[in-house]
């Protein structure tokens, strides 16, 4: 039996799964379109795939199935010894298809920007020398950008290209009039390139700081030294916030950039798409990491507010799911800050936010690690128990989560029952990558003979609990890969005094 061609190894149906049902049904008229494809086995095609659509992998798309439906007649069906040849031919209409797809992901993206295909027709316009249906198309265009909320670099590029057609126009006159469209043609450039430098240059420092590599960023000293000397440049918001940004990144140290970053952010921050205004408080983010990471912990307070911030902007939302990590990271800062009843109502309030698949999981161990930081170990415990995580982030995360509690209360019992069944499962199962299998069976291992150093300290000789405590403690930092090793050297420095 021939293979059937699944999503993953064939690009077209690849792509096909990708598509939303209202593109698929569009990308359907447009194979229909005369237009756009003449070919009749191509309709065919398109109309098999969409019969079966969006669960291609449980249809038999194999090469032979799709031979006998495009290539048979009622006379002539597809031989066996003419299989290949057949089969050829299938997939030179998928290479086809493909590229008709490819077309129209195309046009769809271009019908979504209507100022771009403004700008085209204008061309048009202007090569045919239809000068006066030209006028008014630069007069919708200009009333258009005036009624737009945004004032990114995108907006000043439009404005650009539309000041440009204007002075085309213009010159196009036999009668010349005093126009100021050259100069403000100029003047949107101007904008357009130096808010394009800026945050360019921002993402050359931020990327050079997670991988080893360096960037050159041209000119970028003399073009700030022109900012700071023209105040109607500074003015620009998308200019001074990127402009702050660069400060806060080369001059991490004066504190002051920082601020006039967040003033600009929580004043501006509506002039920018959903993207764009998450990436400038991802670089504030970024800044008070930094400055945690360097011993300033009254940082944690000010991620704390720039994430209630972005909750109520709906920033941290992409397309109204709100990411497992974000939701874990907001729980985690506003525990640390002992913000306990703020996180309760937040776990709650946004659960209905995380994605399908994982969200039971998400919310219960959130609200687990949530209980664990209120010293509340019992509900903590509870929680946790009672679930069967599938994902394997999650089921280390609870294994891990249930070691520290059932450590701290002192129950050694389901401590070394945990022990023996969470090395089994780093042991046996084939999904954890060899890093995270190390790094927790570390942990394992160590909170292990750490409990059990603490269990028979009253009961051995001074000197030797001393011995194997300075063992312990050697063995703990010579050891490169362990997770939570800031609380395993707080739990075994307690030992010492318990």
């Amino acid at each position: 039996m021939r293979p059937k061609l699944l999503p993953h190894e064939n690009k077209l149906i690849s792509a096909l799964s990708q598509l939303s049902r209202k593109e698929m049904t569009r990308f359907v008229e447009y194979v229909h379109s005369p237009y756009f494809n003449k070919h009749e086995k191509l309709k065919q095609l398109v109309d098999l795939f969409n019969e079966v659509y969006p669960q291609f992998e449980k249809a038999d798309l194999s090469k032979r199935m799709l031979s006998n439906k495009i290539l048979s007649t009622r006379k002539h069906k597809p031989k066996t010894s003419n299989l290949k040849r057949f089969e050829q031919q299938i997939s030179d209409f998928l290479t086809y298809l493909y590229r008709l797809l490819e077309d129209f992901l195309a046009l769809e993206n271009y019908y979504r920007d209507e100022l771009r295909i403004n700008r085209t027709l204008m061309k048009e316009l202007y090569d045919k020398r239809m000068f006066h249906t030209m006028r008014r198309k630069i007069e919708i265009v200009r009333e258009q950008l005036s009624d737009s909320a945004e004032r990114d670099s995108r907006f000043y590029y439009n404005a650009y290209q539309l000041e440009n057609f204007s002075d085309l126009y213009q010159t196009s006159l036999q009668h010349r009039t005093t126009d100021t469209s050259l100069q403000r043609k100029v003047d949107m450039l101007d904008v357009f390139y130096l808010a394009e430098k800026l945050r360019n240059s921002c993402e050359m420092i931020n990327r050079s700081n997670i991988v080893q590599v360096e960037f050159k960023s041209q000119m970028i000293e003399e073009l700030t030294s022109l900012i700071e000397e023209n105040q109607d440049l500074i003015n620009v918001p998308v200019i001074a916030i990127y402009y702050r940004i660069y400060l806060t990144l080369t001059q991490s140290e004066i504190e002051s950039h920082y601020r006039e970053m967040i003033k600009l952010l929580e004043e501006h921050n509506q002039l920018f798409t959903h993207d764009e205004a998450r990436l400038m408080f991802d670089y504030a983010q970024n800044y008070c990491i930094k400055k945690i990471n360097s011993g300033k912990t009254s940082y944690l307070h000010e991620i704390f507010l720039l994430y209630q911030s972005q909750l109520k902007k709906e920033l941290v939302f992409d397309k109204e799911i709100l990411a497992e990590q974000d939701y874990k990271n907001i729980v985690t800062v506003a525990t640390r800050l002992k913000e306990f009843k703020w996180a309760q109502n937040f776990i709650q309030k946004y659960k209905e936010y995380l994605p399908g698949k994982d969200q039971e999981n998400a919310y219960t161990f959130n609200l687990a690690s949530l209980y664990y930081t209120m010293k509340d170990y019992n509900r903590a415990a509870k929680l946790l128990v009672g679930v069967e995580f599938t994902d394997v982030y999650y089921a280390l995360s609870n294994r891990s989560l249930l070691l520290k509690i059932f450590y701290e209360q002192q129950d050694d019992e389901p401590l070394f029952s945990l022990v023996d069944s969470f090395k089994t499962y780093l042991n046996r199962n084939k999904e954890i990558s060899v890093y995270q299998r190390n790094v927790h069976l570390n942990l394992v291992r160590l909170t292990a003979r750490a409990a059990r150093l603490r269990s028979k300290k009253n009961y051995i000789n001074p000197q030797q609990f001393k011995l194997e405590f300075q063992k312990l403690k050697k063995k703990i930092d010579s050891t490169e890969q362990i997770t939570n090793v800031s609380w395993l050297k707080e739990m075994v420095g307690s030992i010492e005094t318990f």
